[in-house]
């Protein structure tokens, strides 16, 4: 989804401006983040592809206008430093992320459980023992969900131009 949005977002942004393209991507993520909430443990993949594929177009019409925006505020001089912390902040922010959402799904589950999961062989856990796990998944998801309707409401604070 990034591959095809992320520089049909940058054209669309240079023409008419950045901050509501990236405030639309955070809602499209939003919302591809809610929809994978109805996944469960038979979903067929398709189900999960598609909701992927949305987040990952509403990332792509955030992250290029978004920086895009940042870089162009920056004096030609000192933009290479302005992507560095950009990159560090980022990074920061994706391990963090990551941090909290498997501790919000490895929370309440059993370990052997955790391993079987986390090592593929999740196919003889019984609906109940992997039902913890999906739940835990579905919190961490709505909480992504709704930091980036937070996002979508920052993106609109910010100046116009």
């Amino acid at each position: 989804g990034m591959l095809v949005s992320s520089p049909l977002a940058g054209v669309w942004a240079d023409r008419h401006g950045s901050r509501t393209l990236a405030a639309l991507g955070m809602v499209v993520s939003a919302l591809g983040l809610a929809a994978m909430t109805t996944l469960g443990v038979d979903s067929p993949y398709w189900q999960s592809s598609l909701w992927l594929l949305i987040v990952g177009v509403g990332s792509g019409m955030f992250n290029s206008p978004n920086t895009a925006a940042m870089m162009g505020t920056v004096p030609p001089h000192r933009r290479g430093i302005a992507a560095g912390a950009r990159m560090m902040l980022q990074n920061t922010g994706a391990v963090l992320s990551i941090a909290f959402v498997l501790a919000i799904v490895t929370s309440a589950v059993p370990k052997d459980v955790l391993f079987k999961i986390f090592s593929g062989l999740a196919s003889g856990l019984t609906d109940a023992q992997l039902e913890p796990f999906i739940h835990n998944m579905h919190t961490a998801l709505w909480v992504l969900a709704a930091t980036s309707l937070a996002g979508a409401v920052v993106s609109l604070m910010r100046p116009r131009t």
